[in-house]
């Protein structure tokens, strides 16, 4: 069977990621809020304070997370920088 020339020739394989994808999200959906509730019944804090603390502490981890991306994309290339969230 001759492939289109308009169209490339693994177009069949792009949707192999998104079960993948599916099943990240059905993860993190339990697992987030798992995070918060071990969170508050470790804190000595009310539960709101201990919930805020980690909110805050997921922002500045993930400003930091996106500046080592950029600057290892910067010094070398994109496809090896987005290794990093991968091995994470």
């Amino acid at each position: 069977m001759a492939d289109h020339p308009l169209r490339p020739a693994t177009d069949h394989r792009l949707g192999e990621p998104f079960p993948g994808f599916f099943l990240c999200g059905i993860g993190i959906s339990f697992i987030g809020p798992l995070f918060f509730g071990y969170a508050s019944a470790r804190s000595d804090k009310p539960g709101g304070v201990a919930v805020a603390e980690l909110g805050a502490l997921n922002q500045i981890l993930t400003f930091i997370g996106r500046g080592v991306i950029s600057v290892v994309a910067g010094a070398t290339t994109l496809p090896l920088a987005m290794t990093i969230p991968g091995v994470m």
